[in-house]
Order: C-alpha cells, then sequence, then structure tokens
C-alpha cells in the first residue's frame, strides 16, 4: 500500500514540476502578472542588490546576523521544522508497528 502512495505522490510531484517548468516566468521582465512599475522595481532592487554583493563579496557576519533577524527566515523554518520531528516519529513508530503485526 504504501509504495503506491509513494509512487503516485513521487508521480504528482513529477507533473507539477513539470507543469511549473513551462508556465513559470524565466525573468521578472517576462512576468505577465507584474505591471509595468513592479517590474521596474524588481530589477532596480537586482541591480542594487548585485552592487553589493560586488561591493561586499566575502562573508560578514554582520549579514549573518541580519539573515536570523528576517521573518521571513523564521517563516519558512517554521512551515518546513515547525511539525517535521513528531510527523516522522509517528511515521516511523507506524512502519514499525506494522512490521510487528506483520511478523507476529
Amino acid at each position: 500500500m504504501s509504495d503506491g502512495l509513494t509512487r503516485r505522490e513521487g508521480l504528482l510531484t513529477v507533473v507539477c514540476g513539470t507543469i511549473c517548468f513551462f508556465i513559470l516566468p524565466r525573468d521578472t521582465v517576462s512576468a505577465r502578472y507584474l505591471s509595468s512599475d513592479q517590474k521596474a522595481t524588481l530589477v532596480r532592487v537586482h541591480v542594487r542588490d548585485m552592487e553589493n554583493e560586488a561591493e561586499h563579496g566575502e562573508f560578514s557576519w554582520r549579514y549573518m546576523v541580519d539573515a536570523v533577524k528576517s521573518p521571513q527566515l523564521w517563516m519558512v523554518f517554521i512551515m518546513f521544522f515547525g511539525n517535521g520531528g513528531e510527523s516522522s516519529a509517528d511515521d516511523r513508530r507506524a512502519s514499525h508497528q506494522l512490521r510487528r503485526d506483520a511478523i507476529g
């Protein structure tokens, strides 16, 4: 049962990835859902970031601290790791229980 579910999940991932490859824009200029002002703003921000990277190409702890203070980083952290440990442990326990039930 779990093998079939794993295959279907994998197939769904491949199909969605393929669709996204063809639907998502390659860059900000070709994004149809952005207005001209939004595209220009994104290009300006990208150029500014590239200039900052050229000036400060080496690692700096200040940038690390800035990243840790970023709310976006914490949202992603909570989204990916907030409940992962418990569900993984539950999955392992359920898998071991199924094996024990199958054996004896």
